[in-house]
């Protein structure tokens, strides 16, 4: 599953990442809840504490509302009253409506992204990829990729599919042990 985020800083200097959260895709605590809507949510995170793999969840909106809705890029969005360092200024708040934007317009190309095994683009086709190391939370391991040509941001998540046994006389043996 490709999961597109968008890092962005706000004019109050808070670094946010807005992600893109699409029909059948996982979202909240611990990826246990399912997207079932056609309108997509859009999540945002304060990066600065790493809760989760974005930063600390901050609030979540489906995306439609906040499109139609041509005022909140002229103010800006207060995501959470209680806290003042959670408000998106307008200039930041509509480059990230516009990614989003974008994002809806063209749509990533999730399956030619999967087929190609993760060698291009999603969004552009480029196969000039920025990839960050091989990251590991317990039960999941996945990796940080972007675009070096359009910006896109997006993380790979990798499943374990089987494993190949080099020395089982070595197995057999530790099992011996254990009785």
């Amino acid at each position: 599953m490709i999961k597109l985020i968008k890092k962005f800083t706000a004019s109050n200097g808070i670094n946010f990442i807005a992600r893109l959260v699409f029909k059948n895709d996982t979202y909240g605590l611990g990826s246990s809840l399912t997207h079932d809507r056609d309108d997509p949510l859009i999540e945002f995170y304060d990066s600065r504490y790493p809760h989760t793999e974005y930063g600390q969840f901050v609030s979540r909106y489906f995306v439609s509302p906040l499109l139609g809705d041509e005022d909140f890029e002229a103010r800006g969005l207060d995501l959470q009253g209680d806290v003042p360092d959670w408000k998106i200024d307008a200039a930041s708040l509509k480059a990230v409506f516009d990614w989003v934007r974008d994002v809806m317009d063209k749509g990533p190309d999730v399956y030619g992204y999967l087929q190609s095994h993760g060698l291009h683009c999603p969004n552009c086709g480029s196969g000039e990829l920025d990839v960050g190391n091989f990251e590991f939370d317990g039960s999941r391991c996945y990796q940080n990729v972007s675009c070096e040509v359009c910006g896109s941001e997006w993380v790979d998540h990798y499943t374990l599919t089987g494993c190949s046994i080099i020395n089982l006389s070595k197995i057999k043996a530790k099992k011996d042990n254990l009785k």
